[in-house]
């Protein structure tokens, strides 16, 4: 599993809210059409950064940071806002790998399934009649934003099996520093140790 904090953070610019409901039009809409006539500046990425264009910024990001394990925990192991988020981002990234992933976690948001079915669809290269704009819109701010370089994401993985055993020792050790020698000396014994990677 990844770092809760790295996944939150990733996916912080993106409206999921809005993209939950099939009423998201507005938004896709607006992105393309930002995205077209902007379509110089955007070109400039990473360069130059320009506010009306966060939001395909952030959308470029999240889809460099698929992996099969991101896709497969967002889909099984969170609630229906990551579900949401992982199916946008696959939406703009459509791998056949990830079809699996998006199948079995399907159920877990059942109104919010329209994003998902458009995912798929996506990777199948199939169309989506009862969501075609949205599809027509996802593709072209897909194509957009597929020439821009990915931007390198790191998402921590938490510590499994024996490194949890290193982790739980390493935590126990920062709070004794922390009794005997204080703050400073904890934070000292914090970042030599294990935990140092995850905070």
């Amino acid at each position: 599993m990844y770092v809760a904090d790295d996944v939150v953070r990733l996916f912080s610019g993106i409206p999921y809210l809005t993209l939950a409901r099939p009423t998201a039009l507005p938004l896709l809409r607006g992105m393309a059409r930002d995205g077209a006539e902007l379509k110089h500046v955007l070109s400039l990425y990473p360069r130059v950064l320009y506010q009306p264009l966060d939001l395909h910024y952030n959308c470029l990001r999240v889809s460099a940071a698929l992996t099969d394990e991101l896709v497969d925990e967002l889909m099984t192991a969170h609630t229906w806002r990551e579900v949401v988020c992982a199916a946008w981002a696959v939406a703009l990234r459509p791998e056949a790998r990830f079809e699996r992933y998006l199948r079995s976690g399907r159920e877990r948001a059942p109104r919010n399934t329209w994003i998902v079915d458009l995912a798929l669809a996506e990777i199948e290269h199939s169309e989506c009649p009862a969501y075609a704009e949205h599809q027509a819109l996802t593709r072209a701010i897909r194509s957009l934003l597929e020439d821009l370089p990915r931007p390198a994401v790191r998402l921590r993985q938490w510590p499994a099996g024996p490194q949890l055993i290193e982790v739980e020792a390493a935590k126990q050790e920062v709070r004794e520093t922390y009794k005997a020698l204080g703050a400073d000396a904890a934070l000292a014994r914090l970042r030599g140790s294990i935990l140092g990677s995850l905070v």
